[in-house]
Formats: structure tokens, sequence, C-alpha cells
């Protein structure tokens, strides 16, 4: 599920309000729950750098519109986790051992919209930020995407 349709529901029903705020991992990956990263550090995540983005677009009584800034960044962030865990998990072997046809290449040029020789690239430019971890690497994703001001 998407953020910004999890945010129009969350407006609408309370529970997904609370399960959003307590657990999101439950709301975007229930059913499809990635191998590549565990709950927790998703919960974790979510919590820094995506709820204060749609903290006010949740809540019923706002009058915030849900085409904000924010909210695509918002978005990039949530969408970008699973990739960046899998470059995160890939650079175990070392980033120059990647190809175009690497799991993670395949995955970062889909979410980005871009050939596998452009994602690669950008995978092996990251360097030490992939030291960083998850967090870090999502956010180069974004900013390099043009997701985050």
């Amino acid at each position: 599920m998407d953020l910004e349709t999890v945010v129009k529901a969350a407006r609408e029903d309370e529970v997904i309000r609370s399960l959003l705020k307590l657990d999101p991992f439950e709301i975007f990956f229930a059913n499809s729950a990635p191998q590549h990263f565990d709950k927790e550090q998703f919960n974790s995540f979510f919590s820094l750098e995506v709820a204060p983005f749609i903290r006010d677009a949740i809540d019923p009584s706002s009058d915030l519109l849900l085409k904000l800034p924010s909210l695509g960044c918002a978005s990039c962030k949530t969408g970008a986790f699973g990739v960046a865990a899998l470059i995160v998990a890939a650079s175990a072997a070392g980033l120059g051992s990647l190809s175009v046809a690497s799991t993670a290449v395949v995955q970062l040029a889909a979410f980005a919209g871009v050939g596998t020789t452009t994602a690669l690239a950008f995978i092996v430019s990251l360097g030490a930020t992939v030291a960083g971890g998850i967090a870090n690497v999502v956010n180069a994703i974004c900013d390099w995407m043009g997701a985050c001001p």
C-alpha cells in the first residue's frame, strides 16, 4: 500500500491512524514482509523519518491538503526503505561486486524509474554512506531522486 493511500485511510479510520503511529510495519508489510529487514528497524525508521511529515495530514480535523511537498518526500522514504535495505545487505560483499543484474540494482532502477546502469553507478557512488546504515541510504536515494528538498 502506498503512503498517500494510507494517509487518506488514516484520516477516516482511528484504527488505521493508531496502527500507523504504533506499528506502521503492519500496514505496509503485513502480508508481504521482506526478508532483508525487520519490523522493529522499519518501525523505528518510520517514526523518525516519515511520521513527522505526515503527522498533520492524518489528523481528521486538519484541513491540510494531502498534496504537500513533504508527502512526496515521506512517500519516497517509505518506498525506498526496502531498496536501501537490499543495498546495505549487498554491500557486505562490496559495492564493486554488484552488476546491472544484481537484485539491489534492478530494484533501485525500478523504484527510481532509471536504467540499471544509472542505478548501479549511483549505488557505487554511495561509498561510505552505506556504512551509515539503511536510513542514510534512504535519504541519499530520495535526495538523488529529487523527492526531498
